[in-house]
C-alpha cells in the first residue's frame, strides 16, 4: 500500500474585484468535485489574510496513485480554464508524501508549549 499524499496548491487571481470573486466561486466548485473524487480524503480552499488575490488548495489522496488518476480528471481541468480565462495570473502546485504530524514528536518536544 502506497503512502498518502497531499497537494498544495497557491493561486493568485488577477487584479479586480470581478476575478476574484469568480475565481472564489470556481474554485469552490472544484473543491465540492474533488471531495467525491475515487481516492480523495481532504480537500479544502483557503484565502489569506494578508493578501485577498492568493488563495490555497489543500488536498490529501490516498495514494500517489489515487492523486495521478485525479489529475486526468475533468474538474481539475478547471485550473487551466482560469489561467486561459486569465482570471488567475500565478498558479504554484506542491505535492509532499510521508508521514504528517506525528503527535507524539510534538508534544514531547520541549517547544510543544509554544503550540499549545
Amino acid at each position: 500500500m502506497s503512502e498518502q499524499v497531499s497537494t498544495l496548491v497557491f493561486i493568485k487571481a488577477s487584479e479586480g474585484p470581478r476575478a476574484s470573486t469568480e475565481l472564489e466561486v470556481r474554485l469552490q466548485q472544484l473543491v465540492s468535485q474533488s471531495l467525491g473524487e475515487p481516492g480523495c480524503l481532504a480537500y479544502s480552499l483557503q484565502r489569506s489574510l494578508t493578501d485577498q488575490h492568493l488563495w490555497l488548495l489543500q488536498g490529501t489522496w490516498q495514494s500517489s496513485d489515487a492523486l495521478n488518476a485525479y489529475l486526468c480528471q475533468p474538474p481539475l481541468q478547471l485550473l487551466g480554464g482560469l489561467l486561459g480565462e486569465r482570471l488567475v495570473v500565478e498558479m504554484d502546485l506542491h505535492t509532499f508524501s510521508g508521514a504528517v504530524g506525528q503527535s507524539a514528536a510534538i508534544t514531547s518536544s520541549p517547544h510543544a508549549q509554544a503550540f499549545a
